[in-house]
């Protein structure tokens, strides 16, 4: 398998404490929210923003894990299990829950900004042959990701 550094970090930081993503939740949220202020952490964890498909199924297989609603506890498809058990047995994870907040934060703006480049790149290609009609009614989506892309970059 072709690994990728930055969701493999990731996915071990939050496999190794499912509490990070409601801490930093907690804190996004307890901040007076304006228009100015970021959207909470945990909306920035989308499974799209991870490219290698092995990683989207550890992030649902995770999120399953931890919403299950009874006493059966799903199983991994034996074809990840390798890299469920790389992941959980990482020994780079920070030592303190500072250093693993941080970490985390770190990670979701990365993916965040890589998703959203990814998008500015397709965009790019799509909008070239649009006629001014098609391409003004693309606008509000177009301001839209430049507008987090911005937010990422000075906030």
């Amino acid at each position: 398998i072709d690994h990728d550094p930055l969701e493999d970090y990731c996915l071990s930081l939050i496999i190794n404490d499912a509490t990070l993503l409601d801490t930093i939740q907690t804190q996004e949220t307890s901040h007076e929210m304006d228009e100015n202020s970021p959207m909470p952490m945990r909306s920035y964890l989308h499974v799209e923003y991870f490219r290698k498909i092995e990683n989207r199924e550890i992030l649902a297989y995770w999120t399953r894990l931890c919403q299950k609603e009874d006493n059966n506890s799903p199983s991994i498809d034996e074809g990840l299990r390798e890299h469920w058990d790389r992941l959980v047995s990482s020994p780079s994870t920070p030592s303190s829950s500072q250093e693993q907040l941080l970490a985390l934060r770190d990670c979701l703006r990365r993916l965040e900004e890589r998703y959203l480049k990814d998008l500015k790149r397709e965009e790019e290609l799509r909008l070239s042959g649009l006629t001014p009609e098609e391409y003004k009614m693309q606008q509000h989506t177009i301001l839209e990701v430049n507008e987090r892309l911005r937010h990422i970059f000075t906030g």
